[in-house]
């Protein structure tokens, strides 16, 4: 785990916080594009 850490660490260059908050963004960003996208379609029919 530790390895990982440094390795973000090194690659990005951001706190802790941030790296939490980025990703925590993806992961709801991910179902909220998929739910944006099903109701742009169901409109569209």
């Amino acid at each position: 785990m530790e390895w990982i850490q440094e390795q973000m660490d090194h690659v990005f260059g951001f706190e802790p916080e941030v790296m939490v908050a980025i990703f925590g963004l993806a992961v709801l960003a991910i179902p909220a594009f998929i739910l944006g996208a099903y109701v742009l379609q169901r409109r569209r029919n």
